[in-house]
């Protein structure tokens, strides 16, 4: 059986290239080339058959607070944190905080039309 849980937390980022010039920032990223922020929402699914959400839940707010509460995500992420960056970054995270095959799923809702989903090497 999966159960899935949610986090939510505040963090900001701006979609910025810095290979590229400010025009070509605003072209590629639109206004996201502007630092804004976002309430992002973290579901972490695990399988059960492998680890509780008893074992496993304050492992996982401390990863996802020390990445996503009122962070700089160009700071924490690096690069260019747009939420496919994001989503694999935080599982790579999680994963080896948990019990081996306890992570099947990882979904980071940037706002309430995007999302992005992952689930490892699946």
């Amino acid at each position: 059986m999966i159960e899935t849980r949610r986090f939510t937390y505040f963090a900001h980022h701006r979609l910025y290239d810095p290979n590229l010039s400010e025009a070509e920032n605003d072209e590629l990223f639109g206004i996201c080339a502007r630092g804004h922020g976002h309430s992002y929402t973290i579901a972490v699914s695990l399988d059960l058959a492998v680890a509780s959400w008893g074992a496993a839940d304050d492992r996982v707010r401390r990863v996802l607070e020390a990445i996503l509460d009122y962070t700089d995500l160009n700071q924490t992420v690096g690069g260019i944190p747009t939420g496919e960056r994001l989503v694999v970054f935080l599982w790579d995270r999680l994963r080896p905080v948990l019990a081996p095959g306890a992570l099947v799923g990882l979904r980071v809702e940037e706002t309430g039309r995007n999302y992005f989903e992952f689930a490892g090497d699946a």
